[in-house]
């Protein structure tokens, strides 16, 4: 292939590229894994705890945290600073509350690419635990809207039968929460972020559960480790130059 070709390659081609070369290798973009009552409370939103470079992650929605909750299994574990919090898990680490009606979106997250290279999603990962008779029996998960070129409201994901998985509200409140993984790939088309775009994602109530009383006399359904993954690669400029010094030599 001459020079001239290799100028000629489109965006897709070296994204194709870029996704190929670095599939196994993906990493947490952004992910929240510490919850208090001053950056969780209801919809307010909070930052994530743990962002790649480049990547602004933030959280929305829910119903506060419960600070006696927590997940054990550091899920999405072995990147900065969450294996060891969760190693041995502190009670303070918290957990992250959703309480909704069915079809209320319980919590909304958005991560935006601030940096110059090129996002790649793959995967939208959390742990959860039921409470007994919680409000909901189903989640879902969908792309929200943004600069992905996916309809909005694209459907990811459901777990369902949330009422035969509870836990008992003074039960496993620090344990080994059950474990939730969606490819974005098994979705969506489009999985890149440029410079400046964004995307968010939610999480819904699907059908109700037994406990769907209104307000707080409802029981919720408890989040923790909750991450986006992903490849920050370079923007398809120096990747098409990065080809063309390889083949000069």
């Amino acid at each position: 292939m001459n020079r001239t070709a290799i100028k000629t390659l489109s965006k897709a081609t070296i994204l194709m590229a870029a996704m190929s070369a670095t599939a196994a290798q993906a990493a947490v973009l952004g992910g929240w894994y510490e919850w208090t009552a001053n950056n969780q409370d209801e919809f307010t939103p909070g930052p994530a705890d743990e962002a790649a470079a480049g990547v602004t992650a933030t959280i929305a929605g829910g119903d506060g945290a419960r600070t006696a909750w927590s997940s054990t299994d550091g899920f999405y574990g072995t990147d900065a600073g969450e294996a060891t919090d969760q190693a041995t898990p502190a009670v303070g680490d918290g957990a992250f509350a959703v309480r909704n009606s069915t079809g209320d979106t319980v919590a909304s997250f958005t991560i935006t690419n601030s940096g110059t290279d090129v996002l790649v999603l793959d995967a939208f990962l959390f742990d959860y635990l039921p409470v007994d008779n919680s409000s909901l029996n189903q989640l879902i998960l969908s792309y929200a809207s943004g600069d992905l070129s996916d309809a909005d409201d694209t459907v990811i994901g459901q777990i369902d039968d949330l009422g035969a998985q509870t836990a008992s509200l003074t039960d496993q409140q620090i344990s080994d929460f059950r474990d939730a993984s969606f490819s974005l790939g098994s979705a969506l088309t489009d999985l890149t972020l440029a410079a400046g775009e964004s995307a968010s994602f939610e999480l819904t109530g699907g059908t109700a559960g037994t406990g769907e009383t209104g307000g707080s006399n409802s029981r919720p359904i408890i989040l923790d480790n909750i991450a986006i993954t992903g490849e920050v690669v370079p923007e398809p400029g120096s990747l098409a130059l990065l080809t063309v010094g390889s083949l000069a030599m």
